[in-house]
């Protein structure tokens, strides 16, 4: 039985407690590799064009990032790395990297199971000519897990002549779910479906979404609390680019497993072009505890259209009558804003990471940003700024000036954002991981117990 803290006590930590989180501000964690920050190359060929997609915790308090490395004129591998908090690990495949020939295909996204196996979808040519996208089941270890699917841990979802995978999830039961835009032939309209294979990689199942325009793009991902898939995507409004929001559950009808598609909400995404070429959904997450949803992406800038610039898309919905919406202008001296994740973190908030550009200094940095429930800028977070950023150092000592970022992990109190960085004199892509941490994320104690 644990001891409640005397009044004294209990009154002198609160006091503690509320001074700390005054002056709480987020920074890079110290205690992971040098300075918060690492990059790992793998260095496959002369271009070496090392990329992270994502970034992932697996046993150990050890993390795995995962992405692909040129391999060749045109060709590609799956490219992991097993990292601890200070160090590569060097059990993990040769010197801590492990990758996988993958020919002229690149890899187009990467899902985590509840067991801690990595699915990988990638895009080849099928035995008709067509195109379909594969998927291969790797163990935690990084090696192929042989009882997936039917060719040896890899299998395909062959919906169409032409297939292109837009997102990748896992559920519950470590079933799949990919978001997939297919056609018979190039000169036909793109039709838009969720597909599921279950937890062997077989029984493919999929159902019609919402129709998606020629430049479309989605994000899916599971949701505890609705008990179903989330969907968001960029659709097409006749000829308005809009945005949707829309679930998928697996029912039994007449006594077949089905895929049921509900609408969840959309909107017009305004002073964007029809076509949708400027805009791009990257990102969905289930808000925990709840049946909500964080939706994120990027858009042209409203007030510079036709420039190129592009400004932050943010969605809270948790319902009709409690959602929120907007458009996250860069701060300066950034112009450009593009998210490519979103999270809640261990109190609740609003987490994006994305890619802050200067166009007039030609730089990229990682950005990570914290909302209020509302979308405002929580201006706690860093010294009265919503936002950090953070470049990356090179061997020569100097700054690397483009970093982009792709994912965003929240691992405890620790706010991981992976992407890749780029070098010049030689030109060097590697794979880039920076761990933030803020005082304030820690438990909250009250009358003596961790709530």
């Amino acid at each position: 039985m644990r001891r409640l803290l005397t009044p004294f006590f209990a009154t002198a930590l609160l006091m503690l407690s509320s001074l700390s989180l005054a002056v709480a501000q987020v920074s890079l964690d110290p205690s992971f590799f040098s300075q918060g920050r690492e990059t790992v190359s793998f260095d496959l060929d002369t271009a070496a064009t090392d990329r992270a997609l994502r970034v992932f915790p697996t046993v150990g308090g050890r993390f795995l990032l995962v992405g692909q490395a040129s391999n060749g004129s045109g060709l590609y591998s799956l490219a992991l790395t097993r990292l601890f908090p200070i160090a590569v690990d060097p059990s993990f495949g040769i010197d801590g990297r492990r990758t996988y020939a993958l020919g002229l295909s690149q890899v187009a996204d990467i899902a985590q199971d509840s067991q801690g196996r990595l699915l990988v979808a990638w895009l080849a040519v099928n035995g008709g000519n067509g195109i379909d996208v594969f998927v291969v089941r790797l163990n935690a270890d990084g090696s192929r897990d042989a009882s997936f699917g039917t060719d040896k841990g890899v299998t395909s979802f062959g919906l169409d002549a032409i297939d292109e995978l837009l997102s990748l999830a896992t559920g519950p039961n470590d079933e799949v779910y990919a978001l997939v835009r297919s056609r018979p032939n190039t000169g036909s309209a793109w039709t838009t479906r969720v597909a599921a294979l279950n937890a062997d990689g077989l029984g493919l199942r999929s159902t019609f979404v919402d129709p998606m325009p020629e430049q479309g793009s989605g994000a899916i991902a599971w949701s505890s609390g609705r008990g179903a898939l989330l969907v968001a995507q960029t659709s097409d409004g006749g000829g308005v680019c809009g945005l949707s929001l829309s679930q998928v559950r697996s029912r039994l009808v007449s006594g077949v497993p089905t895929l049921i598609v509900t609408a969840l909400t959309g909107m017009t995404l305004t002073e964007v072009s029809s076509s949708c070429a400027e805009a791009r959904i990257t990102a969905v997450a289930a808000i925990p505890d709840s049946e909500g949803a964080l939706v994120a992406g990027h858009r042209e800038d409203p007030a510079s259209p036709g420039s190129g610039r592009q400004h932050g898309l943010l969605l809270r919905w948790a319902g009709v009558e409690d959602s929120n919406f907007g458009t996250v202008a860069p701060l300066p001296p950034a112009d450009d804003l593009r998210f490519s994740a979103v999270a809640v973190d261990t109190r609740g908030r609003i987490l994006t990471a994305g890619t802050a550009r200067n166009s007039a200094a030609s730089t990229q940095r990682f950005s990570l940003r914290r909302y209020l429930v509302t979308l405002g800028d929580d201006t706690g977070f860093n010294a009265g700024s919503p936002e950090i950023t953070t470049s990356f150092v090179a061997s020569n000592g100097l700054d690397s000036p483009l970093a982009s970022a792709a994912d965003l992990r929240v691992v405890g109190t620790r706010l991981l954002v992976a992407g890749s960085v780029r070098f010049a004199g030689p030109s060097d892509d590697d794979f880039a991981v920076a761990a933030f941490t803020t005082p304030d994320a820690a438990p909250i104690f009250r009358d003596g117990f961790e709530n």
